[in-house]
């Protein structure tokens, strides 16, 4: 029988995330989803441009 422990996360240390890293990792995030939400946009555009839309 499989022990539950071997399916657990390891623990981290994320104290630092209250401190004065969380403005850097607030602008971090925002540029992060900007540039996927850009990315998948023009995936999206090209796929419907050149596989997409044929009649």
């Amino acid at each position: 029988m499989w022990s539950t422990s071997v399916f657990r996360w390891p623990e981290f240390n994320l104290s630092y995330l209250t401190s004065g890293w969380s403005l850097q990792n607030d602008v971090l995030w925002t540029v992060v989803t900007a540039f996927e939400s850009l990315a998948l946009v023009t995936t999206l555009c090209f796929f419907f441009l050149f596989c997409g839309c044929t009649f």
